[in-house]
């Protein structure tokens, strides 16, 4: 690490002094911190032990800091050869396929966009530099008042920057904002905006991104590191490569295994009803809801319970539960989970236009399939309809909030802590289920694996 030098020093951890010292002791931290771990988490061939080392490197590995206390003009050559590296590190231990610029460009954004929260290293010096700045002129000037045009010109100075570097940046905007997150998605947006007009040239990755920026969607990829979210390392590089839009079979091709056509992106293999890859993905859904309402000690049975609603027609539901949900329904209500692709030919150009239009249309078929007469016999019905990327209809959301909050209850726990595991665990179940789906088109007879 670079020590003191006639150009600079170290205080408190962080570099002063003039652009050459600067960018090579921020250089060197990365290179004797980061690049090794990256060789020994990418030795592990297990990419979401590679992505769990990186989020937790990105947390504690010293290059946060640095990017807080250290003024960005001084540094950002250095930042973008990192940001090279770690791109690398993520195509080739975790991605396992080289990235085009647009997969890359959608990886970098916020989780809450879709993205893998990669933010560029500049957009995190820029946001981390000036928040820091913002908290810290208050109190600095109540101890030394004298500094206070200093920090007002080091401030005026951050934001020229980010006008130069961001030209469309909004300034009356930024100097409002406060905290680091609101700052990144501010200097993003443009970036936001480029990756969204640049898929509408596909509509199948437009349909992604809608998709994929719906509440919940993304809780997988930073899932709690527990047992139950690890997935194998095929498992998950094949849910990283279908987030991304990343091609997982060599070419478009006929699976004999699943009796139908499946393209490069293994869209229609997620409703290929053949080996019963959509059943099982259903089940194990259910089971994951069912779990949390014997949790919340709700009285129900699942996929047990035979309703007769006439002489001559009965309905088993996926869940019955005895008693109503208070301000959502009146009556003993019946719950049935539906999952809709919205990359089926029959839905991908709507999709591509409207958030949610394959988990509404879902929605619609099991309510005109079920709501009159399950309402007739004295039931009322609820669909628990969701898209194979995760995102769900209102009324999912409702469901679960009233379960969770009497899970809590019960349990005596944060509901934080409640909904955020149930969330987890939901998302979780879904794309590990989805990869199985792929896996089985994988080990088709007419294909192999590139």
């Amino acid at each position: 690490m670079v020590g003191s030098r006639d150009d600079g020093t170290r205080l408190v951890g962080s570099p002063l002094g003039d652009n050459g010292f600067c960018s090579q002791y921020v250089l060197d931290l990365f290179e004797k911190k980061y690049e090794p771990i990256f060789k020994m988490l990418a030795a592990l061939n297990h990419p979401q032990a590679a992505w769990r080392g990186l989020s937790v490197l990105d947390l504690q590995g010293g290059l946060v800091h640095l990017l807080h206390t250290t003024p960005p003009r001084l540094i950002l050559e250095v930042l973008s050869k990192i940001e090279k590296r770690r791109r690398s590190f993520f195509e080739s231990a975790i991605v396992g396929r080289v990235l085009d610029d647009l997969q890359w460009k959608y990886a970098e954004l916020p989780f809450s966009e879709g993205g893998w929260n990669l933010i560029p290293p500049r957009v995190l010096a820029l946001a981390g530099y000036l928040s820091s700045l913002k908290a810290c002129r208050s109190p600095l000037v109540e101890l030394q008042p004298i500094v206070a045009n200093d920090v007002d010109k080091e401030l005026s100075s951050v934001f020229e920057l980010i006008t130069t570097l961001f030209p469309s940046s909004r300034p009356e905007e930024l100097l409002a904002l406060t905290s680091q997150r609101d700052i990144v998605h501010h200097l993003m947006d443009k970036q936001i905006k480029d990756v969204y007009n640049e898929a509408e040239k596909a509509p199948g990755f437009q349909a992604l991104i809608l998709g994929q920026r719906q509440e919940k969607v993304n809780s997988w990829k930073y899932a709690e590191h527990k047992a139950e979210t690890f997935m194998d390392g095929r498992t998950f590089q094949l849910c990283v490569r279908r987030s991304l839009r990343v091609d997982i079979f060599p070419k478009d091709h006929y699976s004999r295994e699943l009796l139908c056509a499946v393209n490069v992106f293994g869209d229609e293999a997620l409703s290929a009803m053949k080996e019963g890859g959509v059943v099982q993905r259903h089940n194990e859904l259910n089971k994951v809801i069912a779990n949390e309402a014997r949790d919340a000690s709700l009285g129900m049975s699942v996929d047990t319970q035979t309703l007769a609603l006439s002489r001559n027609e009965t309905y088993r539901p996926d869940i019955m539960l005895a008693m109503p949900l208070p301000g959502i329904t009146t009556r003993p209500t019946a719950l049935d989970l539906v999952v809709t692709n919205p990359f089926a030919k029959t839905e991908i150009n709507r999709a591509a236009k409207e958030p949610l239009s394959a988990a509404s249309r879902g929605h619609e078929r099991k309510l005109r399939e079920n709501e009159d007469r399950l309402g007739k016999a004295g039931f009322d019905f609820l669909p628990i309809a969701l898209e194979t990327t995760g995102g769900h209809m209102p009324t999912v959301a409702t469901v679960m909030h009233y379960i969770l909050g009497q899970k809590a209850l019960i349990m005596d726990l944060p509901f934080g802590e409640i909904t955020s595991n149930f969330w987890q665990r939901f998302s979780v179940t879904l794309q590990r289920m989805q990869a199985t789906m792929l896996v089985r088109a994988f080990n088709a007879p007419d294909h192999e694996e590139d």
